[in-house]
């Protein structure tokens, strides 16, 4: 039996370009569309997974020109690519979901399930979904929330005016993914699949009290599934670095990878310097979070709300960021030039 793999990243808004080169490319920069476009870039996971025998896959709601996503992926070496266009033909009630942004999740998850029945050999499936996306499309579908039944206070947290329909499409979209889970967990193959899933950033219809959430305002859940016992410790910290050397632990053996900070979540601590969570404007470890020059505690350790007493930073934390991004930036430069120095030599 086939090893399948499903990477999701989900609520797709602003900012979501970014996230995602970070995470499949391993570049602060926007490359889809850039100067190296066309060149095959080394060291990205698609090709740890590629040169490991694994058919990619990159299935999108939307319309895979966005970014030239879908080029770049050709480009990349991923197999197939499957967007809104090629959902709306295999499924012609996907028309009636169909706005400027894409098409309703569902049909996308149907499709990968398609993906993942007809699999013989491992399988990577990339996914972006839309539906968190405004307008939001799940007007055209049953109420999932009842506005009497809710709290005034959670209303209140809505900086929009159309509260309820932004509830409705976040209870959509987790729903249509809790169908798809279970859809798994019911077949035959869930002996053979691991599903993770994160998203780009928080539902930003929703205020934060930046006095005590900067790290809220910031985080994004990342879930799996795995069939059986793991190593988990569910507070602590991590971030996009970390999703793929994770997957890697779990799925490759012998492979050596591109690591900026990331290790394994599922596996016990071997370095505390490794222990943190990067976002270009905050940072944390099991300490607290970090925001220019400031420190601040987390109330307790099973928390990441803060206290709103400011401490002084230590040398190390104080250039933390700085220099983490220069890494960042740095190991771009370097696989580029590489790319550029082998091509002028064939």
């Amino acid at each position: 039996m086939s090893k399948i793999l499903f990477l999701l990243d989900f609520y797709l808004v602003h900012n979501t370009i970014e996230s995602f080169n970070r995470l499949v490319f391993l570049s602060p920069n926007i490359i889809s569309n850039g100067l190296y476009q066309k060149e095959k870039l080394a060291f990205t996971p698609l090709q740890i997974y590629k040169n490991a025998g694994y058919k990619i896959v990159f299935v999108y709601s939307g319309n895979a020109s966005w970014c030239n996503l879908g080029n770049y992926f050709k480009n990349q070496g991923v197999d197939e690519i499957i967007d809104e266009n090629t959902l709306m033909q295999d499924f012609p009630q996907a028309r009636k979901t169909k706005y400027k942004y894409g098409i309703a999740d569902e049909f996308m998850y149907k499709k990968i399930y398609s993906i993942f029945e007809n699999a013989t050999n491992p399988t990577l499936v990339i996914s972006l979904s839309i539906s968190t996306h405004r307008p939001y499309i799940h007007k055209s579908k049953t109420q999932l929330i009842d506005e009497n039944a809710l709290d005034e206070k959670i209303l209140n947290q809505f900086i929009i005016s159309d509260s309820i329909g932004a509830l409705n499409a976040y209870a959509y979209a987790n729903d249509e993914f809790g169908k798809f889970l279970d859809r798994i967990k019911e077949s035959s193959l869930r002996e053979n699949i691991i599903i993770a899933a994160t998203g780009d950033h928080r539902f930003r219809d929703i205020k934060m009290d930046i006095k005590s959430q900067k790290a809220f305002a910031y985080s994004v859940p990342f879930s799996k599934y795995l069939k059986n016992d793991i190593y988990y410790d569910k507070s602590r910290v991590g971030s996009h670095k970390d999703i793929f050397p994770t997957l890697y632990n779990l799925t490759l053996s012998d492979t050596k990878y591109l690591s900026l900070g990331g290790r394994n979540m599922l596996a016990p601590i071997k370095n505390e310097k490794l222990e943190f969570g990067f976002n270009e404007l905050v940072w944390i470890d099991q300490n607290g979070v970090y925001d220019g020059n400031n420190g601040y505690y987390f109330e307790n350790n099973t928390s990441i709300k803060y206290t709103n007493k400011a401490f002084e930073l230590d040398l190390y934390h104080k250039k933390f960021s700085k220099n983490y991004k220069e890494l960042f930036q740095k190991q771009l430069n370097y696989r580029l030039v590489n790319l550029k120095t082998s091509n002028n030599s064939e």
